[in-house]
């Protein structure tokens, strides 16, 4: 109906502001489950502000997220200390996780890659 294509709209929107202003679209659960259920691609990237690795992984997603290859994935950063019960349902063993997922399924997972040759080679699985 009208009303669920405009709000799929201004949500897109929003996404795309977001990827275009350089950073990584806020994860929230709603969210989160919201874009798996439309099929869409995520990179969710599991980041604590105290860890280091988290930060370069971070830097180089933002890059990463720039190159037009990857324009079709959504970019996501949960916090690693807050949403806990979202660690716990994915079986997160740790923070700088970086996880993909095509709609509900998982299509790749790492932790602690932060240099770019690596990141790519997961995101390639997507693109």
């Amino acid at each position: 109906n009208m009303r669920t294509w405009f709000v799929s709209f201004l949500l897109g929107l929003l996404f795309s502001f977001a990827a275009n202003a350089g950073g990584l679209e806020k994860f929230t659960p709603e969210k989160f489950m919201a874009a798996q259920a439309d099929g869409k691609k995520i990179a969710l990237q599991y980041h604590a502000d105290w860890c280091p690795t988290c930060k370069k992984q971070q830097e180089t997603l933002g890059a990463l997220m720039k190159n037009p290859k990857y324009k079709g994935i959504m970019f996501m950063q949960a916090n690693y200390d807050k949403e806990t019960d979202f660690k716990e349902k994915h079986g997160f063993k740790g923070q700088s996780t970086f996880i993909l997922f095509k709609g509900e399924m998982e299509v790749s997972r790492s932790q602690g890659e932060s240099d770019k040759a690596p990141l790519m080679g997961h995101l390639d699985k997507l693109a």
